[in-house]
């Protein structure tokens, strides 16, 4: 119920109740002064009646006394002798006198035999209304002994029914008026608290930029002045709580890790996009039981180890089907007043570290592999030398090539490994300027033909007699150089080479095309791998270091460009490098 009307109820429950109180006061004395009016005008027809009755002497005609009196008084007029036979009334016909009954035992008379006075209100039993009796005591005054006075009731009741009708509209009328001025005062006291209890309302909904009102100078305006201070701090705050929570949010969802939190039920409270993404969930699982929604022992028991414990939890996890591997870090939060302990768990993935340091290792072999064989060369050769100095000369001459040949093939893969590195970690800065690839093309072309020309292989530039792209000379011409070098060495006698040159959709296109014995289907994905070989001993014979496509690769990559190899066993090979146009 609104203050309102409870204060209109109140006010005028209250002018009522003091309306019925001050008429349940005020009737009744105004009954008693009528009434009392009343008995003292009877009193004093009741004595003048006496003096006349004194003077009437015996033999008088009473029933025309009492007639004679009660007319011109407008009263009931009896007139009693000392036996209480009623010898004269104003309201009984003569023959009906002696058929009247004794009232000595009347309540008046036996009060003014013994007082000389003699009041009661009751019904007559001869009219059968109800009066109000007084009596009076003769004496000296022969056989008549009372005088007795009735005012009927109805006449005493309408003498007072002004009086109490007046009373009465008080009663009603007052609280009535007072009500509809409560309700003014009411409503004009009334009216800003429900326009501040609306505002707060309004407020506490979420309009927090409401204004709330307070133009009047009392308690009310106060209050209104403290709601409106309470308004712009508890914005202020909630305002720093959003900024809070939004970047508490842009840092969850921009989390690569993946991240959940768990109630002291065992129910998901929070994950991140990382999280559904790692365990391929959709939808929202916040609120479902853990074990529900991940199937996976490990985060289980990772998560009960840090429910019962207070340090944290490290687990590695494995996914084989993905071949992913992650870490996973879980740590009991503490209890807070409205909720119970918690426990979040951050999963790390350590795939590429894992790779990385297989790749390592299969790096640190490889090395070892390539270095191992002109090594154990170049000491078998020194230690025959040293062994035998003054051998044969066309055997030192054989050690010495031996040496020189391994020390120089030693020489190319440390020099490729400190290219390569270079190239990866992105220490070798590139020098790009506008380049004619096919004016580049044909240098290498001529350049490389006289090596390989005791085999019969021909190099061929074809396509457009023009190409200019962005790139590093020195390094696009070491891509050209190892994929022409590469073409030359793995083909047959007598074969070709092409470099087929071509521009499209804005790229463009260098292509080596060689008639050699191909490449299987399962190693074309890999022969861009360091130290891969297809042919391990043929790789050897001919001085390749197994790093010459992967440099190909990382500098492609470094211009921007790609690079992707086509082959069928035994038809021959096509490297086919894109570039930015």
């Amino acid at each position: 119920m609104k203050i309102r009307r409870k204060l209109l109820l109140l006010m005028a429950g209250s002018a009522a109740a003091a309306g019925l109180l001050v008429g349940a006061g005020v009737a009744p004395m105004v009954s008693s002064a009528v009434h009392g009016r009343y008995v003292e005008r009877l009193r004093a027809e009741a004595d003048l009646l006496a003096g006349f009755a004194g003077t009437a002497g015996a033999g008088a005609d009473y029933p025309a006394l009492a007639r004679d009196w009660g007319t011109r008084l407008d009263v009931r007029v009896s007139l009693i002798d000392r036996n209480g036979r009623v010898v004269g009334d104003s309201s009984a016909p003569d023959e009906r006198l002696g058929r009247l009954s004794n009232h000595l035992d009347r309540p008046e008379m036996m009060q003014a035999r013994t007082e000389g006075w003699g009041q009661a209100y009751r019904r007559s039993d001869s009219t059968g209304e109800r009066y109000y009796y007084l009596a009076r005591r003769l004496d000296g005054a022969g056989d008549l002994a009372f005088v007795r006075i009735a005012l009927p009731a109805w006449e005493v009741d309408r003498a007072e029914a002004p009086y109490l009708g007046l009373i009465t509209l008080l009663v009603v009328g007052a609280p009535f008026a007072l009500a509809l001025l409560a309700y003014g005062v009411v409503r004009r006291w009334s009216r800003p608290i429900e326009q501040l209890s609306s505002a707060a309302a309004r407020v506490a909904a979420g309009e927090l930029d409401l204004a709330i009102p307070a133009a009047r100078e009392d308690e009310i305006g106060d209050m209104g002045r403290a709601a409106e201070r309470m308004r712009r701090a508890l914005t202020g705050k909630i305002h720093e709580v959003e900024v809070e929570r939004r970047s508490l949010a842009s840092v969850i969802a921009g989390m690569q890790e993946g991240l959940l939190l768990v109630d002291d039920h065992r129910k998901i409270r929070l994950v991140n996009e990382a999280f559904r993404r790692v365990f391929g969930l959709q939808g929202d699982p916040t609120g479902r039981p853990l074990v529900e929604v991940l199937r996976r022992p490990a985060v289980l028991a990772a998560v009960d180890a840090a429910f019962g414990g207070e340090r944290e939890v490290h687990e590695r996890i494995a996914d084989p089907g993905e071949d992913r591997v992650y870490e996973i870090h879980a740590a009991r939060l503490p209890a807070e007043k409205d909720q119970g302990a918690g426990v979040v768990v951050i999963f790390f993935d350590i795939s590429r570290l894992e790779r990385l340091e297989g790749l390592r290792k299969e790096f640190v072999a490889n090395v070892s592999h390539e270095l191992r064989t002109p090594l154990t060369s170049i000491k078998a050769a020194a230690l025959t030398l040293l062994e035998d100095p003054q051998g044969p000369p066309e055997a030192r001459e054989r050690f010495l090539g031996t040496i020189q040949r391994n020390a120089e093939r030693m020489a190319g893969l440390v020099e490729d490994l400190a290219d390569l590195s270079l190239i990866e970690t992105g220490a070798a800065k590139l020098d790009k300027r506008p380049l004619d690839v096919a004016a580049l093309c044909r240098d290498v072309a001529a350049q490389l033909a006289p090596r390989y020309e005791r085999l019969g292989l021909a190099v061929s530039v074809e396509g457009a007699e023009k190409l200019v792209v962005e790139a590093d000379r020195r390094r696009l011409e070491q891509v050209v150089v190892n994929l022409v070098d590469n073409a030359m060495k793995f083909n047959r006698p007598g074969g070709s080479v092409k470099i087929v040159l071509a521009a499209a959709e804005g790229r463009a296109e260098i292509a080596v095309e060689d008639t050699g014995v191909g490449i299987p289907s399962t190693d074309v994905e890999k022969v861009f791998h360091r130290f891969h070989r297809v042919d391990p001993a043929r790789s050897r014979e001919v001085g390749g270091t197994g790093l010459g496509l992967a440099i190909v690769k990382h500098i492609v990559q470094q211009h921007g460009g790609t690079v992707r190899c086509e082959s069928r066993l035994g038809e021959g090979s096509r490297f086919v490098v894109q570039l930015p146009a």
